[in-house]
């Protein structure tokens, strides 16, 4: 007989806690391999949704051109409208200047007077943030 006695010394008898377990421990698991199953069900259909709700994303590569007489041109900053801001030059030469692509077209900033300059980035307003050596080389 399983009896436990509590610290008051009554005695409690095991047995009578039988009557509220599950009279059928296959059942029971059964209950449990339904239940796993369709939480499984509800995380594949809930994945689905979420898969359906993120739209793939597409890219286009534009080709910025050069300016007159070629050389390179780099992109290093773009705003929500499409708008670029970089640097372009000519291939044997380290000078660049600044540009800004907009509506297809390709339009020299140039420097502060100086050989070099590069856009670094470009607000909503198509303000160029970036840098440029001045007249004097600084």
């Amino acid at each position: 007989m399983e009896i436990l006695h509590f610290r008051d010394n009554s005695p409690y008898d095991l047995r009578q806690d039988v009557s509220t377990q599950s009279p059928d421990p296959i059942s029971a698991k059964k209950g449990l391999s339904m239940t796993t199953s369709s939480m499984l069900r509800i995380a594949v259909l809930l994945s689905l949704a979420v898969s359906s709700l993120c739209a793939a994303q597409t890219y286009t590569v534009t080709d910025l051109g050069t300016f007159p007489g070629g050389g390179y041109s780099v992109a290093r900053g773009i705003n929500a409208t499409g708008q670029i801001t970089g640097a372009a030059g000519s291939s044997n030469s380290p000078n660049s200047s600044v540009f800004v692509y907009r509506n297809g077209a390709l339009t020299n900033l140039g420097t502060l007077g100086g050989t070099s300059g590069i856009g670094n980035g470009i607000n909503a307003s198509g303000q160029v943030a970036g840098y440029s050596q001045n007249g004097s080389g600084t």
